[in-house]
């Protein structure tokens, strides 16, 4: 894959984790003084998924591990299992702290720092004093190197469990040094599995009828990892798949006027690409994927 690619790949990761981070410390720092609502906290949760899952599609192991137990803690605060009380605010934001100063040399330097384990254990500690009622962490499983297996918000239960890990399809290249052979399927792997989760839960909101600022929501959350996934689809040289992309993103409500029609039309895109993708999956060898999504959607 050309360095002009990888450049644009890691400006758009640069740019998209900025928001998120600034995000997160704006609703923590609320959080210290008053009570978020139900809508902020499922933000929070959110961004520190969208972060997760970023840093897994670049090989930032580290960063990618923070933003994974926050976003299990914030799963069990979002499911009313436990409070964003001072204690859990104040181990998100020294989280955070670590995940800005991997973030800026991820940026600048194009490489994964070291995980920060007595902070990771902390995190991991405080989700068992919920989950278990103990407070010692867990033998911590391998760090992911494939974009997202862990189900980020596909289901009211999905948030409340640490989401598992899966395994590539070839052994990646260190971050930010992507041999030549490997890059364009690596990446390209990574995005999709990235995206598939969200469109899994959108196409679970729309069949489940859910309330449309959930739809559209869920909708804003995937336009990102699209984008991405058409930048390196384009790249592979995969004009059905790009078409297919293309076709999703002009499907998503822009607004919470969600018709049944609009509902029915996004299913069908996401069907259309989901059918492709096997396709794709089948004539290259790769597993790209999909098997959850294609048991949510309804037969076409």
């Amino acid at each position: 894959m050309s360095d002009d690619f990888l450049e644009t790949i890691w400006v758009q990761y640069a740019v998209e984790t900025e928001e998120h981070i600034e995000s997160i410390e704006s609703l923590l720092v609320k959080a210290d003084a008053e009570e978020l609502n139900a809508e902020e906290i499922s933000g929070l949760f959110r961004a520190f998924h969208s972060l997760k899952g970023l840093s897994r599609v670049m090989e930032l192991t580290a960063l990618e591990a923070i933003a994974h137990r926050a976003e299990d803690l914030l799963g069990l605060v979002r499911e009313g299992q436990t409070s964003l009380d001072k204690t859990t605010v104040d181990v998100l934001l020294r989280g955070l702290d670590a995940i800005k100063v991997l973030r800026d040399l991820a940026v600048s330097q194009r490489s994964d720092g070291d995980k920060p384990e007595d902070l990771l254990k902390e995190l991991e500690r405080a989700y068992r004093k919920v989950t278990s009622g103990g407070d010692e962490p867990a033998a911590e499983a391998p760090a992911a190197a494939a974009a997202p297996a862990a189900a980020p918000d596909t289901g009211q239960a999905a948030a409340a469990a640490p989401a598992a890990a899966s395994t590539p399809a070839k052994a990646p290249a260190p971050a930010g040094k992507p041999s030549e052979t490997s890059d364009k399927e690596s990446v390209f792997l990574r995005l999709v599995k990235h995206g598939l989760p969200v469109l899994e839960q959108l196409a679970t909101s729309i069949a489940s009828k859910q309330e449309p600022a959930q739809i559209l929501s869920v909708a804003n959350d995937i336009r990102g990892p699209l984008g991405w996934m058409l930048k390196a689809s384009a790249k592979q040289g995969y004009a059905g798949l790009n078409t297919r992309i293309e076709d999703i993103l002009a499907a998503l409500p822009t607004t919470e006027e969600v018709s049944a029609k609009d509902g029915e039309h996004v299913v069908d895109v996401i069907v259309a690409f989901l059918s492709d993708l096997r396709t794709l999956s089948e004539t290259s060898g790769s597993d790209l994927g999909g098997e959850s999504l294609a048991q949510v959607l309804p037969a076409r």
